[in-house]
């Protein structure tokens, strides 16, 4: 009897840490029965341990683990059904306006969807994947963050990626950067643009080829890539990071596994050329309107030689920061991120 009493005190113990820390997707009963979890704990615990030998303790800590596995897969179970497909549905909840677009180009259009605050926002912001990456992949933290801030986030399908239409090539698919804009600045006084990656360094040539913004937000722009196995070992630290496991904060796990799914790239163009041809350092130099450069300090794909080498290129007042123990692959879902971006933005 004490045994399985000792697993259950770990499972209310990760329980209760998960909805703490509002991981709604790795969570049993969830925040909302955080009360019960937390009363059902100190009852436990008094039932445990009071009037206990403390050499008994060890003998209680062997358990951990299989309460803890217990947990894991109970909370995978019950969560199964938070997946991106579902937080990212047209509709409005929790303050936020959802809505799937086509955004004119020609032979297009290009799809996007919209997280927008449902009282309206003075502000859209278009949002520029990274290659092989889509629309939503793992987007909805910074599209949630951004019209939490008050802003209006507006998410593409680059050329050749999701469910956009046309093959990625160079020069036609800057006309993305450029559609996108047209179509926020029809709606919103203010247009920013923000790239991530390669949708970094497509964003940079949009502006510095003229196209007119309010400000531009450069996440991760790579001045070339050259990923091996030994990057992707680097890169795969970002498992452990608190940024990926703060995912939960809105899927299951088995919704963040299934978010990793993309549909195979059309392209006429490979990413390193396509890189090589937009030519970042080139660009950023000729950007004249205010400019954010937020780079990982741990990232394998874009070390940070190159992270220094593009402030380096840029004009005098723009805004650089490099992100402690982020990554490639954590940068644009790490919530540092995200107030980051908000707070600069309200400051331009």
């Amino acid at each position: 009897m004490t045994i399985l009493l000792s697993i259950l005190w770990w499972l209310l113990v990760a329980e209760v840490a998960a909805s703490l820390a509002r991981w709604q997707g790795l969570t049993i009963l969830g925040w909302r029965w955080l009360w019960l979890s937390a009363i059902a704990l100190g009852g436990l615990s008094v039932l445990l341990f009071v009037g206990r030998s403390p050499l008994a303790w060890p003998a209680f800590g062997l358990v951990a683990p299989l309460g803890l596995v217990l947990f894991t897969l109970l909370a995978v179970w019950r969560q199964r059904q938070r997946r991106p497909e579902m937080i990212l549905a047209p509709g409005e909840r929790e303050g936020r306006r959802i809505s799937e677009i086509a955004i004119p180009i020609v032979d297009g259009p290009m799809p996007a969807i919209v997280v927008e605050p449902a009282d309206g926002s003075t502000t859209g912001v278009l949002i520029v994947h990274g290659a092989g990456n889509h629309k939503t992949f793992y987007a909805w933290p910074l599209l949630h963050d951004l019209a939490d801030a008050g802003f209006a986030a507006c998410a593409i399908d680059v050329d050749g990626h999701g469910d956009n239409p046309r093959p990625l090539a160079f020069p036609e698919t800057l006309e993305n950067v450029a559609a996108g804009v047209t179509w926020l600045r029809e709606r919103y006084r203010n247009v920013v643009v923000l790239g991530i990656s390669q949708g970094g360094c497509l964003a940079a040539r949009a502006v510095a080829d003229g196209l007119e913004v309010d400000a531009l937000v450069l996440l991760e722009a790579p001045i070339s890539i050259n990923v091996t196995k030994a990057v992707i070992r680097r890169e795969a630290r970002t498992l452990a990071l608190p940024a990926a496991w703060a995912l939960h904060r809105d899927v299951g796990t088995i919704g963040i596994v299934q978010g990793w799914r993309t549909k195979p790239t059309r392209a006429r163009i490979g990413t390193v050329d396509l890189i090589a041809r937009l030519s970042l350092l080139e660009s950023v130099a000729r950007v004249r309107c205010p400019l954010l450069l937020c780079y990982a300090a741990n990232d394998a794909v874009v070390p940070k030689e190159q992270a220094h080498a593009v402030a380096a290129a840029a004009p005098e007042g723009a805004t650089f920061v490099l992100l402690p123990r982020a990554t490639h692959l954590s940068l644009s879902i790490d919530r540092r991120v995200t107030r980051l971006v908000s707070n600069w933005l309200r400051n331009v």
